[in-house]
């Protein structure tokens, strides 16, 4: 049963990923990377829950009530999303055609990302902000963004939730 749950999961980690590249491809919108008030990452929190929905559906689907690896399975999932998020990224914008190499890539989109902020009082035609090493924190908060939904799925679906009442089999 675990088998079929994770590997439910692990399509739409997949898919969500890739779904983010051809988006932000075809519209230049970077869904995973949105945020609001420079801080509160809503795309990261949107695309985790939607990553994250295959586990849900395959446990509710086969009555399977997750344990300790399976915590373990959707957080390790959580950060993989991000890497996978960054490869999907890398292979849609052609950079390895360019020459360059993943490692340069993902760090670069790190540090070298421009943010946008739109303020009252603020002027509509202000520049875009360089990351720069704040980029790692922006980062750090999406890690722990993706986890905190790791967790709210986890705990959904373990014996201790009380979503599944008193039946004890589906």
């Amino acid at each position: 049963m675990r088998l079929k749950v994770w590997t439910i999961c692990a399509a739409t980690l997949i898919g969500t990923a890739l779904l983010d590249a051809i988006i932000l491809r075809a519209t230049g919108f970077d869904a995973f990377n949105f945020t609001m008030f420079f801080l509160v990452p809503v795309g990261t929190l949107i695309t985790g829950a939607v990553a994250l929905s295959g586990f849900y559906l395959g446990a509710i689907r086969y009555a399977f009530r997750p344990g300790l690896p399976d915590l373990v399975f959707l957080s390790a999932g959580s950060v993989a999303l991000i890497v996978l998020v960054g490869l999907a990224e890398y292979a849609a914008s052609g950079a390895y055609a360019a020459g360059e190499s993943v490692a340069h890539f993902l760090r670069t989109s790190v540090t070298e990302t421009r943010y946008i902020t739109y303020m009252r009082g603020m002027p509509t035609n202000a520049p875009p902000v360089k990351a720069g090493d704040a980029g790692w924190m922006l980062l750090m908060i999406r890690v722990a963004a993706l986890l905190a939904i790791a967790k709210v799925v986890h705990m959904s679906l373990s014996e201790e939730s009380t979503q599944w009442g008193d039946r004890r089999a589906l």
